[in-house]
């Protein structure tokens, strides 16, 4: 039987931390246990453990939910994410997808949407390879990119993310997922914001 510092039950105050920030909003309960989690995870693993990169982008993510005065230890932590994958994993792996797309998450809140690009430029390339050019991850992180590009506002932007929004709105279609109605609302705005 595991103790409560083992890992698992670091594993298991993962879990729970992240339905209490994400089905329950107790953000504070939620940092207690990802602190906790990872304190646990440092005194039993290596350093350059992928483990600790898995705590630091769900701790990232939480502080970002905070709110903006949480937003540069979300951005250390994810950024510490992002390096410890590209470093560990194949370059195309799925798990620096989501931290180059957590980051850029963080990024856009910041108000850096052209910070945030290249990361999601990545994230959509790594997809694509790990899931094929038609999977609905692919697809859902073309209108990521395609709402960066908006955030940027220029006329060539503007172009960029309407090709990308009905690249999505194709794949979505193909597949008869749920999110069409809400691909297709989204071209529709952009379409009439630029006008």
């Amino acid at each position: 039987l595991s103790g409560e510092n083992s890992l698992d039950a670091a594993i298991a105050m993962r879990t729970i931390a992240e339905v209490l920030e994400e089905e329950l909003e107790q953000y504070e309960e939620a940092e207690e246990l990802y602190k906790r989690s990872l304190a646990i995870h440092k005194a039993e693993l290596a350093p350059d453990d992928l483990e600790l990169a898995t705590v630091h982008n769900m701790l990232g993510g939480l502080y970002r939910d905070m709110g903006d005065e949480w937003f540069e230890v979300a951005e250390t932590m994810l950024r510490s994410s992002l390096a410890a994958r590209q470093a560990k994993l194949p370059p195309h792996h799925y798990e620096i997808a989501n931290s180059a797309a957590n980051l850029a998450a963080l990024l856009r809140e910041k108000g850096n949407p052209e910070d945030a690009l290249p990361l999601m430029e990545t994230a959509v390339a790594i997809e694509e390879k790990a899931y094929g050019p038609d999977h609905h991850e692919v697809a859902e992180s073309l209108g990521t990119m395609a709402d960066v590009f908006e955030e940027i506002g220029t006329s060539d932007a503007l172009d960029q993310a309407i090709l990308l929004r009905r690249r999505a709105l194709r794949i979505l279609e193909q597949l008869n997922h749920p999110d069409v109605a809400l691909h297709c609302n989204n071209l529709g705005l952009l379409l009439d914001k630029d006008k």
